[in-house]
C-alpha cells in the first residue's frame, strides 16, 4: 500500500464518517438546516451556502462528543490512530444539504 493509497483512505473513511453523523443525528441536522436558512435568507447563491456551510461543519463537529470519537476511533485492526478533521472532505459532506438548499434559493 502508498502513502497516496492510506491518505485516500483515511480521507474516504473520515468524510463518510462525517456523512452518516450530519444526515443522521437531529442535532446536527437542524443546526446545518438553521445556517443554510440564513445564508438564503441573505440572498447567497447555492454556491456560496455550500462553501460558507463546509467552513463552518469542522468546528460545528468538532464540539459533538460522539462524532470526535467515532471520527477518532480506528478502523481496522491495521489502522492505530483513527481519522482527524482534516481528514474530512467538508466540501463532499456539504452536498448531503444541495436538494435543501435549491429548494431555499429558488
Amino acid at each position: 500500500m502508498t502513502w497516496e493509497d492510506i491518505l485516500r483512505k483515511d480521507q474516504e473513511t473520515a468524510t463518510r464518517t462525517a456523512e452518516i453523523w450530519v444526515a443522521n443525528e437531529e442535532t446536527i441536522y437542524n443546526w446545518a438546516m438553521g445556517i443554510i436558512n440564513g445564508y438564503a435568507y441573505l440572498d447567497f447563491t447555492k454556491e456560496q451556502i455550500l462553501v460558507s456551510l463546509a467552513q463552518e461543519l469542522p468546528d460545528y463537529m468538532a464540539n459533538n462528543d460522539g462524532f470526535m470519537e467515532d471520527l477518532n476511533s480506528p478502523v481496522n485492526q491495521d489502522d492505530t490512530a483513527g481519522d482527524g478533521l482534516v481528514d474530512v472532505d467538508w466540501d463532499e459532506v456539504a452536498l448531503l444539504f444541495e436538494e435543501e438548499i435549491e429548494e431555499m434559493v429558488k
